[in-house]
């Protein structure tokens, strides 16, 4: 018999491992680039530090997209951990809305009480809402009821 099975194998191993190791290094480089941004929860915090290090995420503008089953005659949109009202749209003429509110995304954690009523509630009424804050990625919630909608939408970054 030529040559040891057992040292066969182990050249095959340190062959199959600097093949792994140079394919590796060249599809996931070791040390990031310095020009890839710092992402957490979502959001950039290069884009918006504060003199302390850190970032103020209070009163953030948000841009908000609305979608509806049918026109609803009316829509509020309160935050309850900040008690201050977010939207409230009374004119619509379209089963879509887009527009803009300032809300405070402190903790990352969002509740939202979202009241919609329609003139005729119909069976099943739905809402999604589209969330994009200021540096920070969007999120969406659907709501459905029956009838008008009264509900909380989380939403998490």
């Amino acid at each position: 018999m030529k040559g040891s099975p057992i040292i066969a194998t182990a050249i095959t191993i340190v062959v199959l491992l600097a093949l792994y190791m140079s394919m590796r290094s060249i599809i996931l480089p070791e040390e990031p680039n310095s020009a890839t941004v710092d992402a957490h929860a979502g959001h950039d915090h290069s884009s918006h530090q504060e003199p302390t290090g850190g970032h103020n995420d209070n009163a953030l503008e948000t841009d908000f997209e609305l979608y509806f089953s049918s026109i609803p005659e009316s829509v509020t949109i309160f935050q309850p951990s900040t008690n201050k009202e977010v939207l409230k749209i009374t004119d619509l003429d379209s089963s879509e809305w887009t527009g803009s509110g300032t809300m405070s995304l402190d903790g990352h954690f969002v509740e939202l009480q979202v009241d919609i009523e329609w003139q005729t509630p119909s069976e099943m009424n739905f809402a999604q809402i589209i969330t994009n804050p200021a540096r920070h990625a969007s999120r969406e919630k659907t709501l459905r009821s029956d009838g008008n909608i009264s509900d909380i939408a989380e939403f998490n970054w």
